[in-house]
């Protein structure tokens, strides 16, 4: 399977930016799976703290390999 994870600041700053409240995105991050849990079951990690071109990249070198 494949991840993406983005530093917790970031994540509320995306969401914020799409008109959820900061309150809404942490009890949701909270809900989920930890960053750590979701690497371990995890055979790809994508990192997303970059552009959407840097997402795009990784997700380019990932896909033949899915």
């Amino acid at each position: 399977g494949v991840t993406v994870g983005a530093p917790i600041a970031i994540r509320v700053a995306r969401a914020g930016a799409r008109g959820r409240t900061e309150i809404d995105v942490r009890r949701r991050i909270a809900a989920q799976a930890s960053e750590e849990q979701r690497r371990a079951l995890a055979e790809f990690v994508l990192v997303n703290h970059g552009s959407e071109a840097d997402l795009a990249a990784q997700v380019d070198e990932v896909w033949p390999r899915l």
